[in-house]
């Protein structure tokens, strides 16, 4: 199942990119203590580790590619998919 989401935020691409990105301001934006990295293939937990994935693609302040799971998947299901791009 594929679900896509447009929406316009007051910020800029790189001020989006770098808190997608950014541990501290991840944690923020979102409420919950992330540990998050701008480098492909390292893992990262957000929301308090209840959301735990991997970087599977990164452009610069262009496009966004991770995969995740919460603590609520069963270990038998494949994580999602999220893809985030940036204009």
């Amino acid at each position: 199942m594929e679900i896509i989401i447009t929406t316009t935020i007051k910020a800029s691409a790189e001020q989006i990119y770098k808190a997608w990105l950014t541990s501290e301001k991840h944690s923020k934006m979102t409420g919950g203590m992330a540990e998050v990295t701008d480098i492909v293939g390292d893992t990262f937990t957000a929301w308090d580790e209840y959301i735990s994935g991997k970087n599977i693609e990164l452009i610069p302040n262009s496009k966004i590619v991770q995969s995740w799971r919460t603590i609520q998947f069963e270990d038998n299901e494949e994580d999602s998919l999220i893809e985030i791009l940036l204009k």
